[in-house]
């Protein structure tokens, strides 16, 4: 009877007259789907961990605070919010209301950049919504974005404020001025033409020679085309400060400076000079490439290792590649944070911990690896990445092989996002149209359990129906329910159209 069963459904399916989605795929794609779920439990258990840390107040110690808390506070409230938890969540809440009092009493670059980025994370729309925050906010932000540019050290670069230059500094202040014009906040670009210089000149002056990759068709995470093109790339990494060794972590940095500050300069006098920036980019991911770890920092060893883990993050992302040398960074990365992540959903710290065990978690490291996982940096240069999230809209017009890939690249951004987000991300496929839902039917009947169960909710979320599937029910149960999808649209595909106000297919 089941095998009746079973060839009755396989029957139905060439009815649809689209392709079912494709073959579970060699080894390494097998790999990364697993490692995908690896990554959403480790986000969901870590952000649970950070936030039990928020003390009365809303604020998150830490002993790279130095006494104070802003900074970690707000480093900690950014990364639970690439983590999926709401904007109006009670602690969040509680945490903002802090800052909101408290931010002026220490201004320094790496707190008011954390700032910055936060704000901008706040009022991120999403789902085709525009960046909105009330007034004040607003007013907030660009009081310190116009802080920021003030306090630009006369070489280019930035520091506690005072004292000189360090890569540290000024790549979180230039973080933040990007996130800030992409919001729509006031920054002027010689600021960006300024900072491009010190970092140029920051930079190792030579280096070993290395052969040219470009990748095509990249998902900015786990997979993309490389292919050798003309030219050569150098070794050449960033110290701390000015003639100082190099380490991994300021590579990172410098990497990520380079490739805002060339993102950010337009106009056509100061093109050359962002064109240097690209190649300093290159040059370092060159350098990131040779020395590549995940295990440690490079040439700094164990210290401020999750620090550079947000770094090497940072240079993949705004950098747009997939690959640094011959390694992915993220798969790599990833499976290291997953294997080191202990079973209450915190991770060890790069640092001791003083008047607490060696078993315990810090609020700063926990929010680098959070970052790390989620991928939180949008890309600069480079090939298209997975932030922000796909824009579906329109893609019922496209040609049968085209929309398939489509809705492969969406389904498998969906699958990486964090718990939390998936059922409004879930509706969003209604903005494919009617065509969407025989390749979700057809996913119904895959041999993975998990592709069965999201295919399931999507089509839940889109149309309000069920037909009573059950992804890890009997194999006969699913596919009685799958034809009863299948004969549901058949019938009325016709007249089946999209509300894009509800994200209903109805």
């Amino acid at each position: 009877m089941a095998r009746m069963k079973r060839a009755a459904s396989l029957a139905l399916l060439p009815l649809l007259l689209l392709a079912g989605p494709a073959p579970a795929g060699e080894e390494p794609k097998q790999a990364d789907a697993a490692l995908r779920k690896l990554v959403n439990d480790a986000i969901e258990r870590g952000a649970k961990w950070l936030a039990g840390e928020r003390q009365p107040g809303g604020t998150f110690p830490s002993i790279y605070g130095m006494g104070h808390t802003t900074g970690p506070t707000a480093l900690a409230t950014l990364a639970l919010l690439h983590s999926g938890i709401p904007k109006d969540d009670p602690g969040v809440a509680e945490s903002m209301a802090f800052l909101h009092r408290h931010w002026n009493e220490a201004r320094q670059t790496y707190a008011v950049s954390v700032l910055v980025m936060l704000l901008a994370e706040y009022g991120r729309g999403r789902n085709g919504h525009p960046f909105a925050l009330e007034d004040a906010d607003l007013s907030w932000m660009q009081e310190m974005v116009d802080w920021l540019v003030e306090v630009q050290e006369p070489a280019g670069g930035w520091r506690y404020p005072g004292g000189g230059v360090d890569m540290s500094n000024t790549q979180y202040a230039l973080l933040a001025l990007k996130e800030a014009r992409k919001s729509g906040l006031r920054v002027p670009e010689e600021t960006f033409g300024r900072a491009l210089g010190v970092v140029l000149a920051s930079q190792e002056g030579s280096g070993t020679r290395v052969a040219r990759y470009q990748e095509t068709r990249g998902d900015g995470a786990y997979g993309a085309m490389r292919e050798r093109v003309p030219g050569y790339d150098r070794v050449r990494g960033f110290g701390y400060m000015l003639r100082q060794p190099p380490t991994g972590s300021m590579t990172a940095a410098g990497v990520a400076a380079a490739a805002i500050c060339a993102s950010e300069l337009k106009a056509e006098k100061v093109r050359a000079l962002a064109e240097d920036g690209v190649q300093a980019a290159r040059d370092g991911l060159a350098w990131l490439g040779k020395h590549f770890d995940v295990t440690l920092n490079p040439r700094s060893g164990p210290m401020w290792h999750y620090y550079y883990l947000y770094g090497l993050e940072r240079a993949g992302m705004l950098a747009g590649v997939v690959y640094v040398g011959e390694h992915r960074w993220y798969p790599e990365g990833a499976k290291y944070l997953v294997d080191a992540q202990r079973p209450d959903g915190s991770w060890r710290p790069a640092m001791a911990v003083p008047g607490r065990g060696p078993n315990s978690g810090d609020a700063i490291d926990q929010s680098f690896a959070l970052l790390f996982l989620t991928r939180a940096t949008a890309r600069a240069l480079g090939v298209p990445t997975e932030q922000p999230l796909l824009d579906l809209t329109g893609g019922e017009k496209l040609s049968e092989r085209d929309f398939a890939t489509l809705l492969d690249a969406a389904f498998a951004e969906l699958e990486g996002l964090p718990e939390a987000r998936r059922p409004d991300r879930a509706r969003d496929f209604a903005l494919l149209g009617p065509r969407v839902l025989p390749l979700l039917i057809a996913r119904l009947l895959d041999a993975e359990e998990g592709t069965r169960a999201l295919a399931d909710s999507v089509l839940r979320a889109v149309t309000g129906l069920s037909f009573d599937y059950d992804a890890a029910a009997p194999a006969e149960e699913r596919e009685a329910a799958a034809d009863a999808w299948t004969l549901w649209y058949l019938r009325n595909r016709e007249r089946l159209g999209t509300d894009p106000a509800e994200r209903r297919i109805r």
